[in-house]
């Protein structure tokens, strides 16, 4: 008798255990943008070809809750204050893009698709706007993330995106041993004409010199000065002091 009430006490807790596993999350549902997206999501046009002038980025927005067999509508709003020196401008530095979007039936993400322009001023400062999800009836912020500011200040980061877009070119590692005598002085302004007129592949140009997979080699870079350097006798080019832009001595010979 007392092996049966043993036996019975066990497969309740059994049961108890296996309805607590499956009990599904019964909260309100939320939004909140893809860790890979949220807070910061930053597009450095300098190690892109000149002329791509549009570059696609695709923002994933999460969902936190259950799924539902109807889709459920959402807003955002983008903020791009006009007393930051770096403040971007719709049909500008981005194409204008919708403020309401859906999560699909029985879904749990979607997109938000925007697209970037390149413009000239990029070369000379950086631009950024911010996207935020917000609430309403049927989404709420209940999945949160939180960053730490330096005074300690606690920020929810998963429901903004900061888009931060430059051009920077940064310096190669190899230049100043194997570059500047070929090139001469760096400037960001030269490393791209390099780029343009070499037809060379600026992340390639960013790479090690070792020849793997299509990277490129010291000795190539000889050839690669001298190409520049009879394109700049013929298009004479100022570079960023204003001052004609020169090649390093090995080139010339």
């Amino acid at each position: 008798m007392r092996k049966w009430i043993i036996f019975i006490l066990f497969g309740c807790s059994l049961f108890a255990c296996k309805e607590q596993e499956i009990d599904p999350y019964e909260g309100n549902s939320s939004i909140y943008f893809d860790d890979n997206n949220a807070g910061f999501y930053e597009v450095s046009w300098g190690t892109w070809a000149t002329e791509i002038k549009e570059m696609k980025v695709r923002l994933k927005v999460n969902l936190f809750g259950m799924v539902k067999d109807y889709p459920r509508k959402f807003n955002i709003r983008v903020v791009s204050n006009e007393t930051d020196t770096l403040h971007s401008v719709a049909g500008v530095d981005y194409k204008e893009f919708p403020l309401e979007y859906e999560m699909p039936a029985m879904e749990n993400h979607t997109y938000i698709d925007i697209n970037l322009l390149r413009t000239d001023t990029l070369r000379k400062q950086a631009r950024r706007f911010t996207v935020y999800l917000t609430t309403n009836e049927e989404f709420g912020f209940e999945y949160m993330n939180y960053d730490m500011l330096k005074d300690s200040t606690l920020v929810m980061i998963n429901n903004s995106c900061t888009i931060y877009m430059d051009e920077e070119f940064p310096r190669p590692g190899w230049w100043s041993r194997q570059g500047e005598p070929v090139f001469g002085e760096w400037s960001m302004k030269k490393g791209i004409l390099i780029c343009d007129v070499g037809e060379i592949d600026r992340a390639k140009f960013q790479a090690d010199l070792d020849g793997k997979d299509g990277n490129l080699t010291a000795g190539f870079l000889k050839f690669l000065g001298r190409k520049v350097y009879l394109w700049l006798k013929e298009h004479p080019t100022l570079d960023e002091d204003d001052e004609p832009m020169e090649m390093g001595e090995e080139s010339i010979y």
